[in-house]
């Protein structure tokens, strides 16, 4: 535990640490429940460092009623250093929430998918030489480290362009299917982007991106499918 604090003060990130205990084959405690079923021995996520270092019973706390009280055990970490990593854990969150304030939802948000994780593809954005760079990061790779899966990230505009032309080419020929895609439609240029999010979710149920062949494989939504075309129809959506 004294080596997970260490190396937070030192990296000042939860991914990087978390990519440097599983890159030496640490695994997360492994304990017995009482009814026999095993649990934990697993390679560390983001997610569990950061419960580890946000809690106080390292320093020899415990919590009870929203109140912390010595404990009555031994704290392995001093308060100085427990106090060092909350500051920093804190910094981070709040550079984190600055640029969420910054929004832009990729249009395939809830939609695309790293294959070999089966796992969700979540839309994030760098900036470079004040350019703003959009990506789809694997969350197993964000969680676990970018060593952990073939796909990590894929640019957002490649991608996004690459299921509309998948979604034009799968009504070719069908019609009906033609009609429903409204990527094949005039209209679709005239969308908002949050009105693009709302039609590719009625189109698609998910993408599945293969980083390793480059290959995608789209599933589309019957439902949402049959409610763009009687839209387009002049229907009532329900009918």
């Amino acid at each position: 535990m004294r080596e997970i604090f260490n190396l937070y003060l030192e990296k000042k990130s939860l991914l990087k640490v978390t990519m440097d205990l599983n890159e030496r084959g640490h695994k997360t405690n492994q304990f017995i429940s009482a009814a026999g079923k095993a649990f934990g021995g697993i390679k560390f996520k983001k997610t569990s460092i950061q419960t580890m270092l946000k809690n106080p019973i390292y320093i020899g706390k415990v919590h009870h009623d929203g109140v912390l009280y010595p404990g009555l055990h031994e704290p392995i970490i001093s308060e100085e250093i427990f106090q060092r990593v909350q500051d920093i854990l804190k910094d981070n969150r709040r550079e984190r929430l600055e640029r969420k304030n910054v929004k832009f939802l990729g249009l395939l948000n809830h939609i695309l998918r790293c294959k070999a994780c089966d796992s969700i593809m979540f839309h994030t954005y760098s900036h470079k030489n004040k350019r703003k760079y959009r990506y789809y990061v694997c969350m197993n790779a964000q969680k676990r480290g970018y060593k952990e899966c073939p796909t990590r990230s894929v640019s957002a505009e490649e991608m996004e362009n690459a299921v509309i032309e998948s979604l034009k080419s799968a009504g070719k020929d069908d019609q009906r299917l033609k009609e429903s895609l409204i990527v094949n439609s005039p209209i679709w240029e005239s969308l908002f982007p949050q009105e693009r999010r709302h039609a590719l979710r009625l189109m698609l149920k998910t993408a599945y991106y293969d980083g390793e062949t480059g290959k995608l494989k789209l599933n589309l939504n019957e439902s949402g499918l049959q409610v763009l075309y009687r839209m387009q129809e002049g229907l009532p959506e329900n009918g």
